[in-house]
């Protein structure tokens, strides 16, 4: 998930740099699949789209390593 001031439509479909644990960026699209409202912020969750199979590998990983 992510906060933004800007108001994201649900459904909508983003081309995205991510910056992981490792300080690597990686290009990936994102759909917004959540949002809260929590005052001027929104709360975002995303799913991810578009993305290298390399860099999948790379968020599985993180989230094998963060379970733990």
């Amino acid at each position: 998930g992510f906060t933004s001031k800007q108001c994201l439509k649900l459904g909508s479909y983003y081309n995205t740099k991510l910056q992981i644990w490792t300080k690597e960026v990686i290009d990936t699209v994102l759909e917004i699949v959540r949002r809260d409202e929590h005052g001027e912020e929104y709360y975002y969750g995303a799913e991810f789209i578009g993305m290298t199979d390399t860099d999948a590998l790379k968020i599985d990983i993180y989230q094998i390593f963060n379970d733990l």
